[in-house]
């Protein structure tokens, strides 16, 4: 059994919660949980709701490294609204070796119906690759529409352009600026900075990528004189293409830049005259 006696002046029946905060109780169960795991013999699996509440992001990066290091040893489960722990978990797992498995999975609601279940992180925590494959797979169930019920696909199709442009905006943030400055993360990676370099050519192409999703996307009023249909699915997968290949060819170029400039850093080595 594990407790915490406080000591001073304080009486031994005095509320912790008269004297600890929120925070402070959570990470004192945190800790005494962990310490009992530790002392039994058995590994079962264990569940953790939301265990970094009202945390600071010390504790967080903390007890995230612990959850991680228990994972090696048993099935650990974690319920959680929080990006940023998600991240911080998915950081000390996979500097684990081996490394532990790690499968995210989403519960979200539609309308009023809850208990959608898919694999996978939120669209809005997902990265630029899990959000290319989740358009690819969405353009699969267009394609299919376009040719049954028209006016179903201009209304999803409307949606998924909404879905391509935010996905340009997460390019901006990991390809273009190449990672120096990510959301939901801690740390600004200055020694990325070699990386970033920005064309009038990138420029031209990231107006016209996102000048085409903001002109079919869902959220602005149509002049009744234009077309209210949507591009059709061969049009939408070549969005699709363009960013792609935007993404591959500026990570290279952007690799070779960072290596370039990079070499330029290091000392000259003397040679000799003869």
């Amino acid at each position: 059994m594990v407790g915490l006696r406080l000591g001073g002046t304080h009486s031994p029946d005095t509320a912790r919660s008269s004297i600890l905060s929120e925070g402070e109780q959570k990470v004192v169960s945190v800790a005494g949980f962990f310490a009992e795991q530790s002392a039994a013999s058995e590994t079962f699996p264990i569940v953790m709701d939301d265990p970094v509440t009202s945390l600071d992001h010390k504790f967080r990066e903390l007890i995230a490294k612990r959850v991680a290091k228990e994972s090696s040893k048993r099935q650990v489960i974690i319920f959680t609204h929080d990006i940023s722990f998600l991240l911080l978990l998915e950081k000390h797992v996979s500097q684990l070796s081996p490394m532990p498995n790690l499968t995210p999975v989403t519960i979200s609601k539609i309308g009023n119906i809850p208990g959608r279940v898919f694999q996978g992180v939120p669209w809005h925590a997902s990265n630029t690759k899990q959000r290319f494959k989740y358009l690819e797979d969405r353009l699969i169930e267009l394609t299919t529409l376009h040719s049954s019920n028209l006016e179903k696909y201009n209304h999803e199709s409307a949606d998924w352009y909404g879905l391509l442009r935010e996905t340009w905006e997460r390019v901006v943030e990991e390809v273009l600026l190449y990672g120096v400055v990510q959301r939901f993360e801690q740390e600004v990676q200055t020694r990325r900075v070699s990386g970033i370099c920005v064309s009038d050519d990138d420029y031209k192409s990231l107006d016209l990528g996102m000048g085409e999703a903001s002109e079919w996307m869902r959220g602005h009023d149509k002049s009744h004189h234009l077309d209210v249909a949507r591009p059709d699915p061969a049009h939408l997968r070549e969005s699709l293409a363009r960013v792609r290949n935007f993404c591959k060819n500026k990570l290279k170029e952007s690799q070779e830049v960072a290596k370039e400039r990079n070499s330029q850093l290091k000392p000259k080595v003397a040679t000799e005259v003869g």
